[in-house]
């Protein structure tokens, strides 16, 4: 899918560190999805924010809503993952991705 991203969430850095493409390893069971399609970025306290959708929950597989999401928080506790992963993982988020009124 052009112009997106996407991150998988882990609850803490130490099980970020521990994950790997092949074995994700302990993470949340959701993914944010960071738009660089029309993109805006926004300077905020110091931080990068971007354009995204995500979970609206930490419950896997989650409602998907759309707002921003920081550069620290990507670095802190997201792993980047390729897009068929990402619709294994996130379901509902392609829901949402994936329509075209």
């Amino acid at each position: 899918m052009k112009g997106y991203r996407f991150y998988l969430e882990y609850p803490n850095s130490t099980e970020k560190k521990k994950a790997t493409v092949k074995n994700l390893g302990n993470h949340k069971g959701n993914v944010v999805a960071v738009s660089f399609q029309d993109y805006r970025i926004l300077h905020f306290e110091k931080d990068i924010q971007y354009d995204s959708f995500c979970a609206g929950t930490d419950h896997r597989n989650g409602y998907v809503v759309s707002g921003t999401c920081t550069e620290g928080y990507l670095r802190a506790v997201c792993k980047r993952i390729p897009e068929n992963l990402a619709r294994i993982i996130h379901p509902r988020l392609f829901a949402v991705l994936d329509y075209n009124p």
